[in-house]
């Protein structure tokens, strides 16, 4: 599956999609990609038809990215 990761562009939310990007890449095979978005929106992550599949305000911890991206191998 592929995936966007939208972040603002600054580097501390770089640094929290890199995690969400290695996390996806290493437990599900999941092909990522960036994208730079309004100065003020949170990290979200938006599926192959641009659907957005979840939002972080932080970096979320690996049950998390668990809960939301594990369903997306049932499809």
């Amino acid at each position: 599956m592929y995936f966007t990761i939208e972040t603002n562009g600054s580097s501390s939310q770089y640094i929290i999609a890199e995690h969400i990007k290695d996390y996806l890449e290493s437990n599900f095979g999941y092909t990522i990609d960036y994208s730079v978005g309004l100065e003020s929106s949170p990290i979200s992550v938006f599926n192959d038809n641009n659907d957005l599949v979840a939002s972080f305000d932080k970096q979320p911890d690996d049950a998390v990215l668990d809960f939301y991206f594990s369903i997306m191998d049932e499809d």
